[in-house]
């Protein structure tokens, strides 16, 4: 992520070291051109683990998001 794109998010200055975070955490759990790698993820070589991002991308950053509690009880809100 750009310096131009968290501008454009209109996130806070103190957020943004927690975007520069979360841009290298995918870049190290997503497939790179690089030969040594040999098409490998580089935190699959390292831990010997699948990488997975998916919780990662689903949402941009800075984005609003909603949920549903469904564990929440009567009185209080969903």
């Amino acid at each position: 992520m750009g310096l131009k794109k968290m501008m454009a998010s209109g996130a806070p200055h103190k957020l943004w070291d927690h975007c520069i975070e979360l841009k290298s955490y995918i870049c190290s759990h997503t497939a790179l051109d690089i030969y040594e790698l040999q098409v490998q993820v580089p935190e699959t070589i390292l831990s010997g683990q699948t990488a997975d991002i998916s919780p990662f991308v689903e949402c941009q950053w800075y984005e609003f998001v909603k949920w549903f509690d469904s564990g929440a009880t009567f009185p209080e809100l969903k």
